[in-house]
């Protein structure tokens, strides 16, 4: 089956899954209270989430994917509360690939902490998702509708949307200035057809991100504040995973520009 954590503090938020579903996707929410070495579950949300695929924290929140829409759980000390986030008619409406009758809706979460606020995927396409108004809202990144996001993430202080489409380019938006194009990276000249789906790692300690290209041998290493790409590292053997191992500095606030 599918499931997620998101942790908080003493608590965890975690998902459960009732045979009923007759889904490999979990349906019920609930918070577990930490106790010493264990946790025991202190409250179950009424409000359901079938088909919960996707999740992530903020300050006050943690936000899930549901199929029917996003079900917003808001800690306030030690008492949560929980209410669904429709869907908008601009996400439900969006033609996914033409094989599949059912309405679309949001796979996944990122979130950096220097927002209140997710974005979210629906069949590529990325959403805005601010659970203290309660509104989604469509990220305008392209003019081809034809495009697609495949992997996509903030920079280590979230001034920047990264978004890899599907043909290999990087498209790199000013978060402060509404989602501004600042750059159009072509990152896999070749596409990406056959890879393994590029994910970014993020260095919470400088400006820099780095993909996985695995075709060439190599790691790609992004500027992603001045917009380009700032070298290439090649390996003499074929990665299949890449992470970022370190400490956080404590000062990440105090960057300068």
């Amino acid at each position: 089956m599918h499931g997620t954590a998101e942790p908080r503090g003493n608590y965890v938020i975690a998902s459960q899954r009732y045979q009923t579903t007759g889904s490999s996707l979990a349906d019920t929410l609930s918070v577990f209270e930490q106790h010493g070495d264990h946790y025991h579950i202190s409250q179950t949300f009424e409000t359901k989430c079938m088909g919960l695929h996707g999740s992530g924290s903020v300050t006050d929140y943690s936000v899930f994917a549901c199929s029917d829409g996003v079900l917003s759980v808001k800690q306030t000390g030690d008492t949560f509360s929980a209410e669904k986030i429709s869907y908008p008619s601009s996400l439900t409406n969006i033609q996914c690939d033409g094989t599949s009758s059912s309405p679309a809706r949001i796979g996944s979460f990122i979130t950096n902490h220097h927002h209140n606020y997710a974005i979210g995927s629906a069949c590529g396409q990325p959403y805005r998702v601010d659970p203290i108004s309660k509104n989604m809202t469509p990220i305008v990144w392209t003019t081809d509708s034809r495009r697609r996001v495949v992997s996509y993430d903030f920079d280590a202080h979230g001034e920047h949307l990264m978004l890899l489409d599907d043909t290999g380019k990087l498209y790199i938006l000013d978060v402060a200035q509404n989602y501004k194009q600042t750059a159009v990276l072509n990152v896999f000249p070749n596409g990406i057809e056959g890879k393994a789906v590029p994910s970014f790692i993020v260095n919470p300690n400088t400006k820099m991100v780095y993909m996985m290209d695995d075709s060439n041998q190599q790691i790609i290493e992004i500027d992603a504040e001045d917009g380009e790409i700032e070298s290439k590292i090649t390996l003499n053997f074929t990665p299949s995973h890449v992470t970022w191992f370190g400490v956080k500095a404590g000062h990440d606030d105090e960057h300068s520009h």
